[in-house]
């Protein structure tokens, strides 16, 4: 389990769209660790070195935006969904931003007397 930098862009409608863009990034060495293409045309992409790949992309007029996500790697096997909870932040399997459960004690009002 690690934090990893996800880039997000969006891919004109235009045939051989993401054959160029997946053609940039292997001309340039850049090892996808992990894609997704949303139905809209938005990509969300990867990268083992998201500093390299997002400046190639910058560089070919992609317009990026980047955040953390939490990368799990996982084997490719039947079944392996429901154990994932047990490599996760907290017990139940959440996972919550980093000062999320603070935030919530610190929400609730204390009890009113009579």
């Amino acid at each position: 389990m690690a934090i990893r930098t996800e880039l997000t862009l969006r891919l004109k409608n235009t045939p051989g769209a993401l054959a160029r863009l997946c053609q940039a990034l292997a001309d340039e060495k850049v090892n996808v660790l992990a894609m997704n293409l949303e139905s809209s045309g938005v990509l969300h992409l990867v990268a083992e070195n998201p500093v390299h790949a997002a400046g190639l992309l910058r560089s070919r007029d992609y317009t990026l935006e980047e955040r953390d996500v939490l990368f799990i790697q996982l084997p490719n096997r039947p079944g392996t969904g429901p154990t994932t909870g047990d490599r996760r932040p907290g017990r139940d399997g959440s996972v919550a931003r980093p000062g999320a459960r603070e935030l919530t004690r610190r929400q609730r009002s204390p009890p009113v007397s009579s």
